[in-house]
């Protein structure tokens, strides 16, 4: 079982190795690892999208403000839009340009595997955008 770090606003405890979701209450939480890692993990809204992006992007922001790697909980598949693939794109640049880690806790499925091929990131997707998106290439 990982030890439990800082909760902010949920109570959530997690497998590291494949994200198994134990007991949850939403929102933005550390976990560490059994190798003593931390990590911050964000877990939208069930349905997370253009009418309530403003509350995701606040919590990924601080999140990303930290220094541990950060992860995104997708585990119940939200229903997203394109509002929150902007938003995690967003965050992947500054991310990339700061030196920090974001990842996805599993490939995109879903809703959101529907909004990225309609927005064009599956058939143009580069290496890194596979690997990020669909954990293709290399383990993530």
């Amino acid at each position: 079982m990982p030890k439990v770090a800082k909760y902010f606003y949920s109570s959530l405890i997690y497998d590291r190795q494949d994200f198994r979701k134990i007991g949850y209450s939403g929102g933005l939480f550390k976990v560490m690892s059994n190798d003593g890692l931390n990590c911050t993990v964000v877990k939208p809204e069930k349905a997370t999208g253009i009418r309530n992006i403003s509350k995701f992007y606040p919590e990924l922001s601080a999140a990303l403000s930290g220094t541990q790697p950060v992860i995104l909980d997708l585990a119940d598949e939200p229903e997203v839009d394109l509002a929150f693939v902007q938003v995690v794109e967003a965050a992947r640049l500054f991310a990339r340009t700061h030196g920090k880690t974001l990842s996805l806790s599993q490939p995109a499925s879903g809703s959101l595997l529907d909004v990225l091929g309609r927005a064009g990131f599956i058939e143009n997707a580069s290496h890194e955008d596979a690997l990020f998106w669909l954990h293709k290439g290399s383990a993530q």
